[in-house]
């Protein structure tokens, strides 16, 4: 099984100073919850 996971912010960046600069309530929950069941390529 094969997970697509895309993220990217209006302005094409992902991270800001090490950090994610956006906060979804339960969305690194989630994403945690995915690592552990699959590989995550980034």
């Amino acid at each position: 099984m094969v997970a697509l996971i895309a993220a990217c912010a209006k302005n094409q960046v992902i991270g800001e100073k090490g950090r994610i600069p956006w906060r979804i309530k339960g969305e690194q929950k989630r994403f945690r919850g995915l690592q552990e069941r699959f590989r995550i390529l980034m």
